[in-house]
């Protein structure tokens, strides 16, 4: 019997909160995608300063990261937190592997989460490669052994 790799296609990464703002080039920095707590606790994801509005208020862990969550829960605001709920197997790569073997997955090509939404938000090309430098740089140490 042939032996076939199952390959995940769609896989996505859960970027750290913080992935930006440690990855970007120093001069870039002030202008890191990142997210924040608005006056009313709730958080919300800032690009190059200003709220992404693509996302409702107080649901952008609900939007970003829900696997696992209560259908019925997971969208009332201020329930789910970015960085307490997220699964660890989107943002480390220890988790992922144990997921991958779980679900009898050999190979993943994975795509970015945060990544993807803020192409349309940034009019300035320097920013948008730095961006991309800093996603790719975290990917790769993400993807070391």
């Amino acid at each position: 019997m042939a032996y076939e790799k199952v390959v995940d296609a769609d896989g996505h990464v859960i970027e750290p909160a913080d992935l930006w703002e440690t990855y970007l080039e120093p001069q870039y920095r002030p202008r890191a995608i990142r997210i924040v707590e608005d006056d009313a606790g709730f958080e919300e994801l800032r690009i190059d300063g200003r709220r992404h509005r693509a996302f409702a208020k107080g649901v952008l862990a609900a939007e970003l990261c829900s696997i696992g969550q209560d259908p019925e829960t997971m969208l009332i605001p201020g329930r789910l937190s970015y960085r307490r709920d997220c699964p660890a197997g989107g943002y480390d790569p220890q988790a992922r592997l144990k997921v991958m073997d779980a679900e009898g997955i050999d190979v993943a090509v994975l795509y970015p989460t945060i990544g993807i939404t803020w192409e349309g938000h940034v009019d300035d090309p320097a920013l948008a490669a730095a961006y991309c430098r800093a996603y790719n740089n975290w990917l790769h140490d993400f993807c070391l052994p």
